[in-house]
């Protein structure tokens, strides 16, 4: 954290895109994550050889198969809205329906976290229940943006 906000240190500054930490992004999460992974796999004889990070790295990225493959059907999807208008059209509509009720907002916010306990407890995947709770978010932030 102090080479971020010390002044002339490492990551402190502009970066040629960001900000140097922002850059560093991957070279901070290989310290930060992996080697004290690799360390401990080591030491508790979890990892015995180079084919053990293999097929532990295969793993990983077998797992992370069927969440590609939804990021790349959502930002499809997100792509269409914002070429139509269709989103903000939904948003609004959805935003003015919210409103009928006439809930005030941290009701409506208790709601929301209620819905979305109850969803984590009926949806066992992490990325969708993400997906539903942001785009009912978005519904309620458009809605009000527009007609505030």
């Amino acid at each position: 954290m102090a080479a971020c906000l010390i002044p002339g240190w490492p990551l402190y500054g502009e970066g040629k895109r960001f900000d140097r930490w922002i850059e560093a992004t991957v070279v901070l999460l290989l310290f930060l994550f992996f080697i004290p992974a690799l360390v401990f796999g080591l030491l508790s004889k979890t990892i015995k050889s180079d084919r053990d990070i293999a097929n532990m790295l295969g793993q990983v990225m077998a797992d992370l198969g069927p969440y590609i493959v939804l990021a790349f059907f959502a930002a499809q999807f997100i792509a269409a809205f914002q070429q139509s208008g269709l989103g903000q059209i939904m948003a609004v509509a959805g935003g003015q329906w919210l409103t009928t009720f006439g809930v005030h907002d941290s009701l409506l916010l208790i709601c929301f976290c209620t819905s979305g306990c109850i969803g984590k407890l009926v949806n066992r995947f992490s990325i969708s229940k993400i997906c539903i709770l942001c785009a009912c978010i978005c519904t309620h932030v458009n809605a009000n943006k527009y007609h505030s």
